[in-house]
């Protein structure tokens, strides 16, 4: 599906500008993405596009819009991993394109890999600059959006931006350290933030307050995290987890818990299209703090790769990935229990009807178009 305000939109910045946008792959098409970056290149205003690139495709729209950028004389930096897996080869060949036509390339930082997906553009308006953001779940692949789920935030959020901003600036060796305000940044303050996350939801618990946490991710393997989600469970924290791939936490059944907590949920959902997003949700006594982008808690995103998330501020788009979120928690056809003995049992929720959660997101993302375009 095209975006409903991205795709009919005539100035990208405005629009941006105007509201946070957020995109939802496969289920909407990555023109959004591309389209962002082709009006960088082509806009007069526009003074700098910086781009993290994990996986580069061999050719596409958007690389040739960077291309098109350094024709038009604007300032392009690139930051190319060059020790992605299966993709070395095309990613060091395309950052030495980018580097002969004029842009700033930069390649793997020693012991430390950048799997961040992050565009900044820079733009000159009213004689001051203005920067835009996007922050993704995925890489800047028009191949793998026809096939993992994501998504993608665009803002021009002056604290996102930035911050987003402060982590170019490390990667091209001006800083050490950031220094951040609202983005979570591996490996400066993610664990950190995440800790102190689930260390306030343990203390509202305890206080007798409504406690919970929800995260879905690829793979849960950090000892550090899975003993904070233990002393949660523990303390009458609800904790609700979706685990695409692999999950080192083993639940504590009923009888092992205090009385009264129920024990650890977790689900991976397998289905047409590979789950690939990074959602975490803190109930925060009602005052709900929600997050997206490139970090599993897995200890390599956390202390060895420059991984992004970004908070959601704009409360639409809260509500939109809460929903999402909640129609994968209630998936009863594709999902299956992850437990102590590996026996990956479908789920059994009581439901009047059957939730497909990938075929119901694309029901609701379409109908939610609708409403936005009458």
């Amino acid at each position: 599906m095209p975006h409903p305000i991205l795709s009919k939109t005539k100035d990208f910045f405005a629009s941006i500008a105007e509201k946070d946008q957020l995109v939802h792959f496969p289920y909407q098409s990555f023109d959004a993405v591309e389209n962002f970056i082709v009006a960088a290149a082509k806009d007069g205003k526009v003074e700098h596009i910086k781009i993290s690139l994990y996986r580069i495709a061999k050719a596409s729209v958007l690389t040739d819009a960077l291309l098109l950028a350094l024709e038009n004389g604007k300032k392009v930096t690139i930051f190319v991993e060059a020790k992605a897996r299966f993709d070395e080869k095309n990613n060091i060949e395309w950052g030495k394109i980018f580097e002969d036509k004029g842009a700033k390339v930069f390649f793997s930082i020693p012991n430390i890999k950048v799997h961040s997906k992050i565009a900044l553009i820079e733009r000159t308006e009213s004689d001051s600059l203005k920067r835009y953001a996007y922050i993704g779940t995925g890489n800047f692949n028009a191949k793998t959006s026809s096939i993992y789920c994501d998504h993608g935030l665009f803002t021009a959020h002056p604290q996102v931006t930035g911050d987003l901003n402060q982590v170019f600036s490390t990667l091209e060796r001006h800083l050490i350290i950031p220094k951040l305000k609202r983005l979570l940044v591996s490996p400066f303050n993610t664990r950190n933030v995440f800790l102190q996350s689930i260390e306030n939801e343990i203390k509202n618990s305890k206080k007798g307050l409504p406690a919970k946490i929800t995260a879905k991710m690829n793979s849960l393997e950090d000892k550090n995290m899975i003993d904070a989600l233990y002393r949660a469970n523990e303390a009458g924290v609800q904790v609700r987890l979706i685990v695409r791939g692999f999950s080192c936490l083993i639940p504590k059944s009923a009888n092992e818990l205090p009385s009264g907590c129920e024990p650890i949920l977790i689900t991976s959902i397998v289905d047409r299209y590979l789950e690939h997003g990074r959602i975490y949700l803190f109930h925060n006594n009602g005052d709900e703090k929600m997050y997206i982008g490139s970090a599993d808690w897995m200890t390599r995103n956390l202390d060895r790769r420059i991984e992004v998330l970004t908070p959601i501020l704009d409360s639409d788009i809260f509500n939109e990935l809460n929903d999402i979120l909640k129609l994968q928690l209630n998936d009863s056809v594709k999902s299956r229990v992850q437990d102590a003995d590996d026996t990956n049992t479908l789920v059994s929720f009581e439901q009047e009807k059957p939730i497909r959660s990938q075929y119901a997101i694309y029901e609701y993302l379409k109908m939610k178009g609708e409403t936005l375009s009458s």
